[in-house]
């Protein structure tokens, strides 16, 4: 399917912005692309933003292990 993930550096303030924006996979490939998702957004360094659709449940592991990680 056409997915796709954009990762943005946008100036704000005296900082920079990461904007990670996604449009992940519902069904074959949603895993494989949440497992190089996540770890690609929590090595950001803040301030930093994941929006998108990721076509995923909030009771997805995954997205439970970044929800609850402290930094998030």
């Amino acid at each position: 399917a056409f997915r796709n993930a954009i990762l943005a550096h946008l100036p704000w303030r005296d900082r920079t912005l990461k904007v990670l924006a996604v449009h992940l996979d519902r069904e074959t490939d949603r895993q494989r692309q949440l497992d190089l998702i996540v770890p690609l957004f929590l090595a950001l360094e803040g301030p930093a933003i994941l929006m998108g659709d990721l076509n995923t449940q909030a009771d997805d592991p995954r997205l439970q292990t970044l929800s609850s990680s402290p930094q998030v």
